[in-house]
């Protein structure tokens, strides 16, 4: 686990991701703040009571 850590070729893929993740065109580039919007955007908009 140490030499993934230590590689720099793991820290230029990370950079590379967090790269793309920015650039696209998501509003959010952080995965759970993605997965958070989902799950809200699925919840029923008008719960009846």
């Amino acid at each position: 686990m140490d030499d993934i850590l230590t590689s720099p070729i793991t820290w230029a893929v990370v950079a590379l991701i967090s790269e793309l993740v920015g650039a696209s065109n998501l509003k959010q580039n952080g995965v759970v703040a993605l997965l958070l919007d989902t799950v809200k955007s699925l919840k029923p908009k008008n719960l009846s009571k």
